[in-house]
C-alpha cells in the first residue's frame, strides 16, 4: 500500500504509525510535534508479531535524536483496511526537516502460519534495526499550524522468509509520503482478496480485511487497471493458498498453489487515480 513493487508477488504492506516520544533533548515545552505512524499491513500469514525496542529521527541540525524508548509488540496483520498504530510521540522536537527515521526491533518477532497453528519465532541475525528516509518538518510551537506526521509501510512479503523451517526477519519500511492518495471498496463472495494496481511498469497491491474492505494509499496519480481475485473455496486448503509465502497474488500468477479452489477475478481497466483523493470502487461482488 504503497510503494511500487517489482513483482505482483511481492504484494504485501503494514504501516507502522510512530508519534516522536520521549525525547533525550528537551526545549523546554517550545519545541515542535512529530507523530510517525504505521498502517495497511495485510499479509500472507495469520500474525506477525514484531518487538519494537526503540525509535529514533534524525536531522541535520539535531542529529539522531530518541523520541521513544519503550518496548512494544505489534502485530502488523491487523492493520489492515487503514488501520494505524502509534509507535512513538513527542512535542518537544527542536524545529527542522527531519529525513530518516531508525527503527530497532527486539527479540521477541514471531510469525503464524495459519490461524490457530503454533508460532515460529523470527531470527534477525546482527540485523535489529532499519534506517527509513522520511521528508517530515517540524515546527516550533509558536508557529505550529499541525504536528508533523509520518507514515510507515512495513513490507510483509519482502520482510519474511523460509528456508529448510527457519523463519527470518528483514524488515523491508518505506514511508508513504501521500496517505490521502488512493482507492478503496469493499468485496464480497470470498473469505480474503487480492486488490492489485498496474499501470505500466507500477504496480501496488493489498488485500481486503476480514470484513472485505481494502484501502490502498500513497498511489501516484494516473490511470491503472484494477484486478480482485479471490479463492472460491478457502475453506480447502487454507495454509497452502495464504500460510506459504505465495499468498493469493502468488496462486493468480500460476503459483505452487494455483490448484486450490476456483480463483474468481474483477477487472476495472480504467480506474482515475486524482491526487490528494481516494476513490471509492463501491461494492464489488466476486462470482
Amino acid at each position: 500500500m504503497k510503494k511500487p513493487i517489482a513483482s505482483l508477488i511481492v504484494a504485501i504492506a503494514a504501516v507502522v504509525s510512530f508519534t516522536a516520544c520521549d525525547k533525550q533533548e528537551t526545549n523546554d515545552g517550545m519545541g515542535g510535534a512529530l507523530t510517525v505512524k504505521m498502517t495497511d499491513a495485510p499479509g500472507d500469514y495469520a500474525a506477525l508479531n514484531v518487538e519494537i525496542a526503540k525509535v529514533d529521527v534524525y536531522s541535520e541540525s539535531s542529529g539522531w535524536v530518541t523520541i521513544s524508548n519503550e518496548s512494544r509488540i505489534v502485530n502488523v496483520l491487523e492493520l489492515t483496511n487503514g488501520a494505524e498504530t502509534t509507535l512513538a510521540h513527542s512535542s518537544s522536537l527542536e524545529a527542522g526537516v527531519y529525513t530518516k527515521a531508525k527503527v530497532f526491533f527486539g527479540t521477541a518477532n514471531s510469525v503464524q502460519i495459519q490461524s490457530g497453528g503454533q508460532f515460529h519465532s523470527l531470527d534477525m541475525g546482527a540485523e535489529g534495526s532499519v534506517i527509513i528516509d522520511i521528508n517530515a518538518e517540524v515546527q516550533a510551537e509558536a508557529e505550529a499550524q499541525a504536528a508533523a506526521e509520518v507514515l510507515l509501510d512495513f513490507n510483509v512479503a519482502q520482510s519474511v522468509a523460509e528456508v529448510n523451517g527457519v523463519f527470518t526477519l528483514h524488515p523491508t519500511v518505506t514511508e508513504i509520503d501521500d496517505p490521502e492518495t488512493g482507492v478503496s471498496g469493499q468485496v464480497h463472495g470470498v473469505a480474503i482478496a487480492a486488490v492489485i494496481l498496474s499501470s505500466g511498469n507500477l504496480s501496488y497491491s493489498g488485500y481486503t480485511d476480514a470484513s472485505g474492505n481494502f484501502l490502498i494509499r500513497g498511489l501516484a496519480a494516473g490511470t491503472y487497471s484494477l484486478t480482485i481475485q479471490g479463492q472460491s473455496d478457502l475453506s480447502a486448503g487454507l495454509e497452502g493458498a495464504i500460510g506459504g509465502g505465495i499468498g493469493l497474488i502468488g496462486v493468480a500468477q500460476g503459483g505452487a498453489n494455483a490448484g486450490v479452489g476456483a480463483l474468481l477475478t474483477a477487472t476495472y481497466p480504467n480506474v482515475v487515480i486524482v491526487e490528494g483523493q481516494i476513490v471509492s470502487m463501491g461494492s464489488i461482488t466476486l462470482q
